[in-house]
């Protein structure tokens, strides 16, 4: 029974110890994301409000994509707007286009969770092809 106890104790310091910290803006938390036809890999995140985070974002696919930081009503009027470029250039100063086997990356300070709390690829198509995801924010 010792052992036993002994070992659930080092498997919670161990998990403990793997734990990420949230980022900060002198130390961002580093998450990769992987752009393909048309998903982003991973598609759902965990953040903590206030932290910041790099995401780098890699094209691994054969066309242009972007990745823009956003909410949904945003998503909605660039839709709606029938994906003229107009429709959120200017609105969303976190974004960052990617062409075919770039690697860039987009440093983002979540301080509202209301306003972020998705993040998609607004090129013409690619949205509506599921090329979405979504923030979870964790207290």
């Amino acid at each position: 029974m010792k052992r036993i106890v002994a070992v659930v104790a080092v498997l919670a310091f161990v998990l403990a110890a793997c734990a990420e910290d949230p980022g900060t803006v002198d130390s961002p938390r580093r998450i990769e994301i992987d752009a393909a036809e048309m998903a982003f890999d991973p598609d759902s995140i965990d953040i903590t409000p206030g932290e910041t985070v790099e995401f780098v974002i890699t094209n691994s696919g054969a066309l242009t994509h972007e990745l823009v930081v956003t909410n949904q009503e945003e998503i909605d009027e660039h839709l709606e707007a029938g994906h003229e470029e107009e429709a959120h250039e200017g609105e969303a100063p976190l974004e960052v286009e990617i062409e075919p086997g770039e690697t860039k990356s987009l440093v983002v300070t979540f301080d509202e969770t209301d306003h972020m709390a998705r993040f998609a690829c607004l090129i013409e198509g690619h949205y509506e092809a599921g090329m979405h995801g979504d923030f979870s924010f964790q207290e």
